[in-house]
């Protein structure tokens, strides 16, 4: 709608620029011709009076119809009125290839932290205090018969690797075992295992089995295996 609008609006300022001078410059001549003066007719006899009422009439010549001078410049010829259409410039087509870019995408994985035991086992042996992967100390008492221990020890995140030390060769007395849990990131928990080894039964089966304060915690948590 507004592109019809603009088209009708420059054929009108065409329109009104060769008409309007061309309607002045002929008005122009008509004003530049020249009258000619009436002549009197001349008298024959310049002596003898002419009596109106007794001659005849004089005639007066009448003039020609004076013909206008062409213009010493001739009319510019009227220019038809371009077609607007042909001024309205059609968009440029682009023969140029858009340039494209190749963005790669990189995804950063984070590595697990999780260095946690989700189970651990003594076979045939039972451990104080009872498991708990935030508990990283525990205690187990055996006679003087057990050389080692089968210990199952199982982390909570699958990227993480368990490594188990001391829980062969056991001398009398105390001995340690180290569990090492490793995480996917590298970090590192540390569990152990406190065994006493040896040949007092009565020392062995003459622990507590449960200690309690009223109205007070005790700390560390209660265990059997546990005598400072």
């Amino acid at each position: 709608m507004k592109n019809n609008i603009k088209r009708i609006f420059i054929i009108i300022l065409i329109i009104i620029n060769f008409i309007i001078p061309t309607t002045l410059q002929a008005v122009e001549i008509d004003n530049n011709i020249p009258e000619e003066p009436i002549q009197e007719p001349e008298n024959p006899n310049p002596g003898e009076n002419t009596n109106p009422e007794t001659d005849p009439p004089i005639e007066t010549p009448t003039n020609p119809p004076v013909t206008p001078e062409e213009p010493q410049n001739p009319e510019k010829p009227v220019q038809e009125p371009e077609n607007p259409q042909s001024q309205i410039q059609e968009p440029e087509t682009s023969t140029e290839q858009p340039t494209t870019y190749h963005q790669e995408t990189y995804t950063y994985e984070q590595k697990s932290d999780n260095n946690y035991l989700r189970f651990l086992e003594i076979k045939n042996v039972d451990i104080e205090p009872e498991f708990d992967k935030k508990t990283t100390e525990y205690y187990v008492v055996v006679d003087l018969s057990v050389d080692e221990l089968e210990i199952t020890a199982t982390a909570e995140d699958s990227n993480a690797t368990v490594k188990i030390s001391g829980n062969t060769q056991l001398e009398e007395g105390e001995n340690t075992i180290i569990i090492v849990v490793t995480a996917e990131d590298s970090t590192e928990r540390t569990y152990k295992i406190i065994v006493t080894k040896t040949d007092n039964a009565e020392l062995v089966n003459a622990n507590l089995k449960s200690l309690y304060v009223k109205g007070f915690e005790i700390y560390p948590t209660f265990s059997s295996k546990i005598y400072k």
